[in-house]
């Protein structure tokens, strides 16, 4: 039908090029985003999805960091204590080495100076270990003297505990209880031996002293176990008022004697020092309990799992962290993929609607242009 006031060819044509100028203008907008949904209407129920996977993905990342920085925080605790292992090490040498009766009191001096040098770094060691700035890891209220809870997840649920407080107090007593220990215990003018009826202290004790030497039952019989088999055996033997007296065999008699004096004074001196020491040791390294005795004089009983427990604890905590860390990495990559397949434009697709839409748009406005000229074919009707 032909009508001046409405055009209806016109206005068909019009709607369908408003219908495929906007799925053209959409392509476009979804080729130079790169998203197919640029807008909640795009596609709603598309896009809450998308939004709740790219949450996870952001937890993911910040969980791997945790993680990361955690295994961080482990390393620097494990290697502190990997460095005490090594300085309880050289303090078990040198307690052993003091347990030796043929050290003099100079060389317990040196050996009692680096002692006290250990035990000073292992003391600074535990007060003055930090993870970032002002952050104590093992001292009283450090970070590690309590549970202390890592996030290595995107939900409340994905956390990991760690808490070694109780070992990490023990390892503190053993050192406090190596303060007080004392390599140089011949310098303690306490320890004495009786040798018959005489208190015995130093071998200037037994110089001319026929009582502590000849009379002692005990000291007689370990020069015996010690093979001393001299003419001069018999005591009666060097009584100087008796006729077959033999100064010579009385001098190495007594010679022997004092090799024997000495070492029973070493092995009660060392019952009170030295093996104390290497037992104290052992506990710092490997768990145990010993005793010593505090600056006030009151007998200290410490029970320790050591450092070898607590770095066992710390080494699998962090090849847990860097399985976590691989895991929390391969579910990052299958979320974001799975969020890209929602949002992610299909080049392929809207490249195909663009240029169909492209061409319908031109025949639209070819047609437009020859509807809008129907109106004019009334005047050759009336002519």
């Amino acid at each position: 039908m032909l009508s001046i006031h409405t055009n209806y060819t016109s206005l068909i044509t019009q709607n369908n090029l408003n219908k495929t100028s906007g799925a053209m203008d959409n392509a476009m907008q979804r080729i130079s985003t790169g998203f197919r949904i640029n807008n909640a209407s795009d596609d709603a129920a598309g896009l809450q999805i998308a939004t709740r996977l790219q949450s996870q993905v952001n937890g993911l990342g910040v969980a791997q960091r945790n993680s990361q920085d955690a295994i961080s925080m482990l390393q620097t605790a494990e290697g502190a204590f990997d460095e005490m292992t090594n300085i309880g090490h050289r303090m078990k040498d040198l307690a052993t080495q003091a347990a030796n009766g043929t050290n003099s009191d100079s060389e317990h001096d040196a050996m009692q100076a680096e002692w006290d040098q250990l035990v000073n770094e292992l003391d600074s060691i535990v007060s003055n270990t930090q993870y970032g700035s002002g952050n104590n890891l093992f001292a009283e209220g450090g970070l590690f003297d309590q549970n202390i809870t890592f996030q290595i997840g995107s939900t409340t649920n994905e956390t990991l505990d760690i808490n070694i407080a109780a070992a990490l107090s023990g390892v503190r007593d053993v050192i406090a209880g190596l303060g007080e220990m004392d390599l140089g215990v011949s310098r303690d003018s306490s320890i004495e031996i009786m040798l018959g009826g005489e208190s015995i202290s130093s071998l200037a004790d037994i110089d001319g002293n026929e009582d502590a030497i000849y009379g002692d039952a005990d000291l007689l019989a370990a020069m015996r176990d010690a093979g001393y088999e001299g003419d001069a055996w018999n005591a009666n033997w060097l009584d100087d008022q008796h006729a077959e007296y033999d100064p010579a065999a009385a001098a190495a008699f007594e010679a022997a004697a004092k090799v024997e004096v000495q070492a029973m004074l070493d092995d009660v001196q060392l019952e009170r020092g030295a093996p104390k020491a290497m037992d104290a040791v052992d506990a710092l390294l490997s768990g145990g309990t010993f005793e010593y005795t505090d600056q006030a004089g009151d007998i200290q009983t410490v029970t320790t799992e050591g450092i070898g427990s607590i770095r066992s604890e710390l080494g699998a905590n962090i090849n847990r962290l860097d399985h976590t860390i691989v895991n929390l990495g391969n579910m990052a990559e299958n979320t974001e993929m799975a969020k890209g397949r929602i949002m992610d434009t299909d080049y392929a697709v809207e490249s195909s609607n663009m240029m169909k839409n492209q061409m319908l748009t031109q025949m639209s406005m070819s047609m437009l242009s020859q509807a809008n000229g129907m109106s004019g074919m009334v005047m050759s009707l009336v002519g």
